[in-house]
């Protein structure tokens, strides 16, 4: 992944006309962000419509990003707000309408398929603040240290979070013997 330094300058380049700029900037930060929704949503497909929503967000934002701000952060802050819009959307018409059934999402085939179905898994094994945290740092590759100002939360429980997940996995895997 690109520094922030060179993030902003691929952004201060786009706006000065580079559409190639974004195409790269785009490329770089797509898979946190996806993941930070993914993490959220929990849905495949709402997950990539809701990565368009927040690019095109950013985009109409993107002048008042200063140098020094992290374009990544910013990004996540705004993946997570539209995720949990989005939520706060479907709990408030599934409210309206009254409904006694549960929404179902369509299941869809995905161009990789094995790490969708080992994120379903880990989704059943952890809970949600857990699988939010694993996916933050291993997929998305933010430090401890990003993920506790992320999340607001101290640095020692994004440890301890993370460090009680990869336990959890470790329990499954050895009683259904993958190894």
């Amino acid at each position: 992944m690109k520094s922030n330094f060179e993030l902003y300058d691929l952004l201060v380049s786009f706006q000065n006309g580079n559409e190639h700029a974004f195409k790269i900037l785009y490329e770089d930060v797509k898979n946190p962000i996806f993941y930070n929704i993914l993490a959220i949503v929990k849905d495949h497909l709402v997950a990539e419509d809701l990565l368009q929503d927040t690019f095109v967000r950013f985009l109409s934002n993107s002048h008042k990003i200063k140098p020094k701000e992290s374009i990544l952060g910013y990004l996540m802050v705004i993946s997570k707000n539209i995720a949990l819009d989005y939520l706060k959307k479907v709990k408030e018409r599934f409210i309206e309408e009254d409904e006694t059934h549960h929404l179902k999402s369509e299941d869809n085939v995905v161009s990789d398929v094995n790490q969708e179905n080992i994120l379903n898994k880990l989704k059943v094994i952890l809970n949600d603040k857990e699988f939010q945290i694993f996916v933050l740092h291993i997929i998305n590759g933010m430090t401890f240290e990003e993920i506790s100002k992320f999340l607001k939360i101290p640095l020692g429980t994004a440890t301890y979070t993370y460090n009680n997940s990869i336990k959890k996995i470790k329990t499954i895997i050895k009683e259904e013997d993958i190894c």
